[in-house]
């Protein structure tokens, strides 16, 4: 009991040492603790493309543009709990942006094989909306780079995709009636474009693609159900949310920094009934499949192109 009495004495006279001592401590361990994830990080990295080149034959590229707004969005929220991969650090950023499109590739894999178009088949490969190309790396290992094209409205975002993994490209723009494209593709895949567009222009591009589509063409999309709002952006998002029509809903925010105006580009929500009445009254062909929570928390919608009129005839005049 003595010695504890002068232990605690000393203790406390010792405090204004301690005080001092105390934030240098804290620095020493911080710069320990980044030490070590860095390092950790760097190790998992080579243990992760060796994965990646069983699975996909080849070594992934990993290089990243420092202005790609998903790996930006990884890094500075990589404690976010919604993540595909789990990360302890802001070091294993690009674990979590390369895990994610891996894991998205091989859901869309799985989707084609479905829908009875294995990805190595498909002779012509639009990937919308492409971002830098965090897909795009995995896409070209899948897929002859001859056959594909990628497109965004980003213009950096082009431009680094189709240098970086050899595939050929053309630039988004806002409005859908000003898309000067008249190629056509047997498969085009739009991954969390529509999960972000405001009611004035989801429909309309939503129907802009399914013009590029080829006769049996598929267009697969994604787009954040009612069950996203719920449990991912709670009851303050929903105070923001602004319903246009029955089963579609939008909040204005996203991750651009400014690049685009929220009141465009946002954070959208829409139900399986909506889509399926908008693509019956605009005659949009075949909805085809319905996969919720697919694309990690998104819904995936397959829209197949029926045959025109005109092809229809040619078809039974070649019979």
């Amino acid at each position: 009991m003595v010695m504890r009495y002068k232990q605690s004495v000393l203790w406390r006279q010792l405090y204004p040492v301690r005080k001092r001592i105390y934030p240098l401590k804290k620095r020493l361990y911080a710069g320990v603790r980044k030490l070590y994830h860095l390092t950790r990080a760097k190790l998992e990295l080579r243990s992760l493309q060796s994965t990646y080149k069983r699975r996909y034959g080849s070594a992934i590229i990993t290089a990243i543009d420092p202005r790609d707004e998903m790996y930006r969005f990884i890094a500075d929220h990589w404690d976010w709990p919604y993540h595909a991969v789990h990360m302890a650090d802001r070091a294993y950023a690009i674990h979590g942006y390369l895990g994610s499109a891996d894991r998205h590739m091989r859901e869309l894999e799985d989707v084609l094989i479905e829908a009875g178009r294995p990805l190595p088949q498909v002779r012509s490969f639009l990937e919308f909306a492409c971002g830098h190309g965090r897909m795009t790396r995995f896409l070209v290992h899948r897929l002859d780079r001859s056959r594909i094209t990628v497109s965004d409205i980003n213009p950096s975002a082009v431009a680094f995709t189709c240098n970086t993994f050899a595939v050929q490209g053309f630039r988004s723009v806002e409005d859908p009636r000003d898309l000067l494209h008249d190629g056509r593709y047997e498969v085009i895949f739009v991954g969390s474009l529509f999960s972000h567009l405001n009611h004035a222009y989801w429909g309309a591009w939503l129907q802009r693609l399914y013009s590029l589509l080829s006769d049996r063409g598929l267009l697969i999309f994604s787009t954040h159900g009612l069950r996203v709002l719920d449990e991912i952006y709670g009851d303050e998002a929903k105070s923001q949310l602004e319903t246009a029509v029955d089963g579609f809903s939008f909040i204005r925010t996203n991750e651009t920094d400014g690049r685009l105006p929220t009141s465009y580009y946002g954070a959208t929500f829409v139900t399986e009934p909506y889509v399926k009445d908008f693509v019956q009254a605009n005659a949009l062909g075949r909805l085809e499949a319905f996969h919720p929570a697919k694309l990690n928390f998104q819904d995936v919608y397959v829209l197949e192109k029926t045959p025109t009129d005109s092809a229809i005839a040619s078809n039974a005049r070649e019979g």
